[in-house]
């Protein structure tokens, strides 16, 4: 899943047809915050920051959760100024984490103060408290490194932006560019294993287009504004949380 970076610059960059681009190639917090775009609306992708497409060790990962693009807060520029961070990204980006204590990085307690850290642990809190009511750890740190452990995220557009306004411009980047096709082939790849892990879709249904899978164990979450997995939930809204549950073993 590593993309021609080179040729998505040109993609991105290109002429009336491609999408906006940040325009600070190489800018960093400080700048960051000092410059005419902070506390603007912002519609574009920031490639100034390291691209996410996927996050947890693919290979031992057991649920894989499909996301349309990394979201931005402003302590993104600022986390990857913090070194033990970036070498968590680029260590995640080479797939070195296979023996990390916490290879879904996001999940990593030193990193709390991080705007992934906290949308991902309030994401699967409920999960989290189910592991240890259940799976007998010790803390809720234990937790957070087993559920790390088993669930690998995969970003269908690897850069950051503030929301899905960034996505919507001309040229449908989704299907032009290399990493996307890239992700959709190796999810293919996952739904069609042996292995049967559980790959959970909570955003961008259609983008993904896996339809044809119908005897994989992939699932959709319910289209709302903000995804839960919340297991106590009635209904379908639920049942999303129910599933990683069962994948995980824990009733």
């Amino acid at each position: 899943m590593q993309a021609d970076y080179s040729y998505t610059l040109r993609i991105l960059n290109g002429l009336k047809k491609q999408w906006d681009v940040q325009n600070q190639s190489h800018a960093m917090f400080d700048s960051f915050i000092k410059g005419k775009r902070f506390g603007k609306p912002d519609k574009q992708l920031h490639l100034s920051l390291i691209p996410v497409p996927f996050a947890g060790n693919l290979q031992r990962a057991s649920i894989f959760i499909l996301l349309m693009n990394p979201g931005l807060v402003p302590s993104d520029y600022y986390a990857e100024e913090d070194g033990n961070f970036r070498k968590a990204c680029i260590s995640n980006l080479r797939q070195s984490n296979d023996n990390e204590e916490f290879p879904l990085f996001y999940l990593n307690p030193e990193f709390a103060w991080s705007g992934g850290f906290v949308w991902w642990e309030a994401l699967l809190r409920p999960i989290l408290k189910k592991i240890m009511e259940h799976a007998s750890v010790p803390s809720y740190y234990s937790a957070l490194a087993f559920l790390a452990k088993e669930i690998a995220v995969i970003e269908l557009i690897p850069y950051h932006s503030v929301d899905g306004s960034a996505l919507k411009g001309r040229g449908n980047a989704w299907k032009n560019l290399p990493s996307a096709r890239q992700a959709r082939e190796f999810v293919n790849g996952v739904c069609r294993s042996e292995e049967s892990p559980l790959v959970l879709v909570l955003r961008s249904q259609k983008l993904w287009s896996l339809d044809s899978h119908t005897n994989s164990k992939c699932m959709k979450s319910p289209a709302t504004r903000l995804p839960t997995l919340n297991p106590k939930l009635d209904d379908e809204n639920g049942a999303a949380g129910r599933a990683i549950l069962n994948k995980l073993g824990i009733a």
